[in-house]
Order: structure tokens, then sequence, then C-alpha cells
């Protein structure tokens, strides 16, 4: 399976996501857009508290060009 990245409010946010699923090798926690440099088409999971980030916009824009397949 593909990495999933992990787009969460905060940290333990997104820890207590990935540890909740059965596969938590798949994950990895989005902290900043550089991290999806190289990517082609990232498959995201977006956490409900998500938009609360400061940089959530730009976090949106990064997805977007990279044309990224998001997961609610």
């Amino acid at each position: 399976m593909n990495k999933v990245f992990v787009l969460a409010f905060n940290y333990h946010e997104a820890k207590s996501f990935i540890y909740k699923n059965e596969n938590p090798g798949d994950h990895i926690i989005l902290n900043s857009p550089d991290q999806l440099k190289g990517t082609v088409s990232p498959t995201i999971k977006i956490m409900p508290n998500a938009y609360r980030r400061e940089d959530f916009l730009d976090m949106m824009d990064a997805i977007s060009m990279r044309q990224g397949k998001i997961l609610r």
C-alpha cells in the first residue's frame, strides 16, 4: 500500500489516528508543504480539526499542485 500523509491540527491528533489504524507504518504525519515535494498524486487524510492550522491554506495549495487525493 502507498503511504498516506495525515494532516491534523496537532501532533497528538495525528498520532492518535495513526495508532488506532491497523497499519500504522503506512502513515506519515504531514508537518509542512515541503514534505510533498517530489511526490505525484499523494494520498492525504485530512483530520476534522486540520482547518485550524495556521498553514492550512498553504497545505491545501501544495496538495492541489501535486494533484493529491484527499480522504476525509
